[in-house]
């Protein structure tokens, strides 16, 4: 719940709708808003697209998945991948337990959230630390979102925390 929350709040901030990730930007760009719900519903996989106040688009691809899955590693390889196209990509880390990540964070939890501290000043084991983590995130929402907007970037993805627990 606390993950769902935390997600919901940034798509709200962002004033996001979904729309299906299609093979070809371009052509996702061009669709029809039907196709688009009809793909949705249809299950295939979508980013989140949202207008910043200047109007330009912004696309958030959310990774998620349990721990060990490869999110960091898919997070890595589409950031590399946009890059090679000369897309505006950024990668945001929302898992303040992370120790090494394969990519260099643009916007990083881990500078606004201490998880060993967390664990030490509460008493709290790694999962119990990564749910208050959460809650904190939630308050540096704002915070986030303005690193976010600064980069000027047309896609985010963001990599989550693979724990099931924050997802229940």
């Amino acid at each position: 719940r606390h993950l769902s929350r935390i997600g919901d709040c940034a798509l709200d901030l962002l004033g996001a709708r979904v729309i299906p990730h299609a093979e070809d930007i371009g052509a996702r760009r061009d669709r029809h808003e039907q196709a688009r719900s009809d793909e949705v519903a249809r299950g295939r996989r979508y980013v989140y697209s949202a207008s910043s106040p200047a109007g330009t688009t912004l696309n958030v691809v959310f990774i998620t998945g349990t721990a060990g899955a490869g999110k960091s590693l898919l997070t890595a390889s589409l950031l590399s991948w946009y890059h090679e196209k000369s897309q505006n990509a950024i990668a945001v880390n929302l898992d303040p337990g992370v120790v090494a990540l394969p990519y260099e964070p643009d916007v990083d939890v881990r500078t606004m959230i201490d998880y060993q501290e967390i664990m030490q000043k509460y008493s709290l084991g790694p999962n119990g630390a990564l749910i208050f983590a959460s809650d904190l995130i939630a308050s540096k929402l704002p915070e986030l979102q303005d690193e976010i907007d600064s980069s000027n970037a047309d896609f985010v993805i963001i990599d989550t925390p693979g724990q099931i627990e924050l997802f229940a």
